[in-house]
């Protein structure tokens, strides 16, 4: 995953290869995208985003091996 801060928020860009879907956790903050392709928008601060996606993406894991 990918972070980057702009005007209007905290772009993320999620990347995963195999069995892991990363538009489920996009589509947890309102993004969407493919099974190995997906973003978000966050506004918020960089570092209020950064553990909110790494919290995101821990309970996609334990959910999903």
């Amino acid at each position: 995953m990918i972070l980057k801060q702009k005007n209007d928020g905290i772009h993320v860009s999620f990347r995963s290869k195999f069995e892991y879907d990363v538009s489920k956790i996009a589509e947890k903050f309102g993004g969407g995208g493919h099974k190995n392709a997906a973003g978000c928008s966050i506004i918020d601060s960089l570092g209020n985003a950064e553990r909110m996606v790494i919290d995101a993406v821990k309970n996609y894991l334990k959910e999903n091996g």
